[in-house]
């Protein structure tokens, strides 16, 4: 461990003007009950032996009063100055002093508290909190950290405040803030899924209880709740900035487990040195199982693959040409409110803010180990912006463990689109190093100024946590029932130091303007099975609680940012077009399954700055490769995905090798064995992994929700060349591009600037995989052939999808020419078809028939489609379309051809003079230009009734007939017709012989014949 001088450099640079001067402003805040102790065990490195409370950097999660001492309180500080105990208004926190400060005996009704949130309205703010304490001794009952809201904190009103309900309730749920939605973004120590086996989860740097990351309650649709960042060491303090990011720090510590090293016995002739321990490490045999393996060599080998070994870990080293991993750093992340976007905040690099960044191989001279100038740090803790200068952000810089998570104030520009080279880390507060005595430090003689919790306020002023220090924190009382702090938090603004004008600032300690003015408390409480008093002792005065996590109460939904979304991105958007997948269907199909797609451009690319991992790349089987140096060439064929997986635990016994893991899982890096059949297998690949393309590029179908890494194997799949060295995770249905690995900010290694542009060839081969197994179908004619009468008004072709229905299909079609002319046959029709996903319904295209008057032989047009999006074109792409004249109008035409449109075809003419009319010659089957009336119906008295046989010739027409006494009044009887026949009526009845022709019908007159009477009977003809 070492102290914060060792991780900032001071550099001349001014930090942004802030205002001095009394707090004049409403806030919000915190007290809490001093935990003096934060033990790193780095002597006997048992876990068993290591402490951290709620506020330290690598705060527990935990709220068990060791963690978390009762008699805190939410208070609120008027701009006049004047104050209130809020949670005590509310019916919160038992009985209190005169100071309003919790008093006597914190059992059942006692209460910690943290982290408040202001609502965008200024209205109400979320905070944490947890209610009661052990009564006796051995009270075991285990108690949580939960979300409540509070409203009605205006001067004058009595404060409401109610248990958020959807939360996790049998966990952790800490620095909750309000979205943009309303909705409550919050950390919890719920474990990843929900799975109870697993918790708690334990962090990779000490495997302590930590956080599992961000989470999202939505109380507006059915208290929704969904983890959206996993964060194998923990996220803390979560905000909205004015771009509409979630803003948040993240830990990060993705190394090797360092007590399944200690856990073996010290190899002295390599130089390694240390007690062995009996943590216990071990592994389940799945996230699903409770089959658990102590550790053994083979073990360890298995489950510590990655990334470098630990740099005290000799044995592991031995023989490699690997320096040491040991990667621990709090920096400011960010993401979307739905988990999209999830990276460093602006991608911004350790080049960029870290110290000291050490060369991964040590036999290559192009490699270097780089220490930054200018002002730099690893840990950015309680990270704010300004509303005064948006897209300023400020933070504490502080050591791990020793001083609750207080040290120097920093200061970095970090607005949405700015570019990481541009970004620079500057001194707010004078660099203040507190000294270690587990390092041999000796305590300073004079106390210096240290700060946690920096608020920049609307009118530009800078509040903050302070209180001076001269060597770690540690208890400093009688004895470990009765505790006193060296730290002594309390409310301060800053204002200019008048040592270096202009230049840092400084606790304003100006009598009278103190923000608060604690007063002493007397309390006790139960931790591990001990009375723990904060009373007064001979000698040592009751303390005063700390003042913690401030925050101004104003009114911002005039500057609420709108809620920001994640586009899939340009280069990507055209890759899609082309393969014929749309984005929407890919992305629905994707959040139905918790997925996401993360996606290369050119891994041989890498930034400029980045020369501590090998940047000299080269695709295995391709000519690809950026070259920054001359000397060696690393090929590069895979990337091999790792996940987070739930597998370490511990038994915390000794030497007991029966002994049961205690609850509690650490997340491992597994080979990616989640949803691999959701990319196309390749033959030889490394497990968990996806071949690099020949122009640099890969793809990969991911687990959402989950922390994943990666790693870039030679072409051979042996040997890890490039690592990713942060967790990362992806909202379900997100497409994300990472256009480089170690992304270019400005140049990149060879002096090319930009990003590569170029479309992902891996991108093609994932989205054709993923459309052969989605197919969206093809599109065709039902028909290759169709027709229609000329004068039917218009005729419908319908065109089918078959063979798929996934996602949104589209065709064009339009109609051509053949013999029959647009615009005198038919109306020219084109347009575009469209179906949605999962629609298989015919669509049908309408031609208009414009039924010209003259009289021809049938004509012809083409309907064609084309330019299908996403389907395809299915065998029929063309239907012909016949347009026919009627039936008579075409037996005209084959009569008298181009006299059809004369008087000879006019169908009540008679031209061949036979006493037919052309349309009863048509009806019966007779020729119009032969002159004989042998079709002619035949009328014969049958007994004493009339009968009238004919030859039905042509099915469309109508024939009715009729009978009549006087020819002057005509009875209908029998009819046939393409509606049907009707044989027999009161008028006649059809007696047509067994055995005749078809067509061939003989109907009779139902009135007899008598002497004197006459009867007539005849055959009318109707054409359609």
């Amino acid at each position: 461990m070492k102290s914060i001088a060792a991780f900032l450099a001071l550099v001349s640079a001014c930090p942004a003007t802030l205002m001095a001067g009394a707090l004049n402003k409403t806030v919000l805040y915190v007290t809490q009950m001093p935990l003096p102790d934060e033990v790193f065990s780095n002597t006997d490195h048992s876990i068993a032996n290591i402490k951290m409370s709620t506020v330290s950097a690598m705060q527990s999660p935990l709220a068990d009063t060791k963690s978390a001492g009762r008699g805190g309180a939410l208070w609120i500080r008027y701009a006049d100055g004047t104050k209130r105990n809020l949670t005590y208004l509310a019916g919160y926190g038992g009985q209190v002093d005169g100071n309003f400060n919790a008093f006597g005996f914190q059992g059942a009704n006692s209460i910690a508290v943290s982290h408040p949130s202001v609502h965008w309205s200024g209205t109400k703010a979320v905070f944490s909190m947890v209610v009661g304490a052990p009564v006796f001794a051995s009270d075991t009952t285990v108690f949580h950290w939960q979300l409540y809201e509070v409203t009605n904190f205006a001067p004058g009103q009595t404060p409401v405040m109610t248990l958020v309900q959807g939360q996790p309730s049998n966990y952790n749920n800490l620095y909750p803030c309000y979205d943009t939605q309303d909705r409550i973004i919050f950390v919890s120590d719920a474990p990843h899924g929900l799975n109870a086996s697993h918790y708690p989860q334990l962090d990779e740097y000490l495997s302590l209880p930590c956080n599992s990351g961000l989470w999202r309650l939505d109380r507006a649709n059915s208290n929704e709740l969904k983890q959206i960042v996993h964060a194998p060491s923990g996220a803390f303090s979560p905000f909205i900035d004015s771009a509409g990011r979630v803003i948040f720090v993240q830990w990060d510590h993705l190394s090797r487990d360092t007590f399944a090293t200690y856990d073996r016995a010290a190899n002295t002739g390599l130089g390694e040195s240390w007690t062995q321990t009996f943590n216990g490490h071990g592994t389940f045999s799945s996230e699903a199982s409770s089959s658990f393996t102590l550790g053994t060599p083979a073990n360890y080998a298995t489950y510590n693959f990655h990334p470098e070994p630990r740099n005290f870990d000799k044995v592991a080293l031995t023989g490699t040409n690997l320096n040491g991993n040991s990667f621990n750093q709090f920096f400011p992340w960010e993401c979307r409110e739905d988990g999209s976007g999830h990276e460093v905040q602006n991608h911004v690099g350790r080049h960029e803010f870290s110290p000291q960044v050490r060369n991964s191989f040590t036999d290559d001279p192009n490699l270097i180990t780089v220490n930054y100038g200018g002002t730099r740090t690893i840990n950015f803790l309680q990270v704010a912006e300004s509303p005064a200068a948006p897209g300023t952000y400020y933070a504490a810089s502080a050591t791990e463990f020793g001083t609750h998570a207080a040290g120097t104030l920093v200061r970095y520009n970090g607005g949405m689109g700015v570019n990481p080279d541009t970004m620079a880390v500057t001194l707010v507060t004078p660099i203040a190093g507190v000294p270690n005595p587990g390092l041999g430090q000796s305590e300073l003689g004079a106390p210096v100024d240290i700060y946690r919790n920096p608020v920049p306020l609307s009118d530009g002023s800078l509040l903050a946590v302070h209180t001076t220090a001269t060597i770690f924190d540690s208890n400093v009382g009688p004895d470990p029932q009765h505790p006193r702090s060296r730290y002594n938090f309390r409310l301060r603004m800053l204002v200019p130091s008048s040592a270096l004008p202009g230049a840092t600032y400084v606790p304003d300690l100006t009598p009278g303007l103190d923000p608060t003015t604690p007063q002493p408390v007397s309390l006790s409480y139960y931790a591990n099975g001990q009375l723990i008093s904060y009373t007064t002792t001979a000698g040592y005065p009751s303390p005063t609680l700390w003042e913690l996590d401030p925050v101004e109460v104003i009114d911002r939904t005039v500057t609420k940012p709108a809620q920001l979304g994640s586009p899939v991105a340009g280069v990507e958007q055209q890759v899609f077009t082309d393969v014929g997948v749309d984005i929407p269907t890919f992305q629905n199909y994707l959040k139905q399954r918790d997925l996401a797609v993360v996606v290369n451009r050119n891994s041989t690319h890498r930034d400029a700055a980045d020369k501590q991992q090998p940047y000299n790349l080269k695709v295995a089987w391709s000519n690809t490769q950026t070259l920054g140096a001359g000397g060696k060439i690393y090929d590069i064929g895979w990337v091999q995905l790792l996940q987070a997986d739930a597998l370490r635990g511990y038994t915390l016994n000794g030497q007991n090798v029966n002994a049961l893991p205690v609850p509690g899982r650490r997340l491992m890096p597994a080979a990616l064995h989640s949803n691999l059949n959701e990319m196309p297998a390749v033959p030889g690949a490394p497990s968990g992994s996806v071949k690099i393309g020949d122009d640099g590029s890969w793809a990969a179908v991911l687990p959402a929700g989950r922390a994943l890494t990666w790693q870039m194997l030679d072409g051979a799949g042996t040997k890890s060349q490039v690592k990713e060295r942060y967790w990362v995770s992806f909202a379900p249905g997100e497409v994300r591009t990472c256009a480089v690995c170690h992304g270019v900010n400005t140049l990149d290694q060879a002096g090319n600037p930009g990003v590569p542009t170029n479309k992902p060839d891996a991108l093609v081969t994932l989205l054709q995989y993923w459309k052969s197994n989605n197919p969206p179908g093809s599109m065709q004619h039902a028909n290759s052939t169709s027709g229609a009468l000329k004068n039917a008004g218009s005729v419908t072709l319908p065109v089918k999808r078959t063979g798929g229905s996934v996602g949104p299909v589209s065709v064009n079609f339009a109609t051509a020419n053949g013999s029959a002319s647009a615009g005198t046959d038919y109306a020219a029709a084109s347009g575009t078809l469209n179906w949605v996903d999962g629609d298989t319904a015919d669509k049908n295209i309408t031609i208009t028939l414009l039924n010209p008057a003259v009289i021809g032989a049938s004509k012809t047009l083409t309907v064609n489609l084309s330019a299908p999006v996403n389907g395809s074109l299915g065998a029929t792409v063309t239907n012909t379309l016949t347009i026919d004249e009627t039936a008579f109008n075409a037996w005209l035409f084959s009569n008298f051809g181009a006299n059809a449109n004369t008087p000879a075809g006019n169908p009540l003419g008679d031209p061949d003079g036979d006493g037919i009319k052309t349309a009863m010659e048509y009806a019966l089957g007779g020729n119009p230009a032969s002159g004989t009336s042998a079709v002619s119906p035949v009328c014969s008295l049958t007994g004493s009734h009339l009968e009238l046989s004919f030859t039905r010739s042509r099915f469309e027409v109508t024939y009715t007939v009729e009978v009549s006494s006087d020819l002057a009044t005509w009875t209908a009887g029998s009819t046939y017709g393409p509606g049907g026949n009707t044989l027999n009526t009161a008028a006649t009845n059809d007696v047509t012989p067994g055995g005749s022709p078809a067509g061939f019908a003989v109907v009779r007159d139902n009135t007899a014949m008598t002497g004197g009477s006459q009867r007539f009977m005849r055959l009318r003809v109707t054409l359609p």
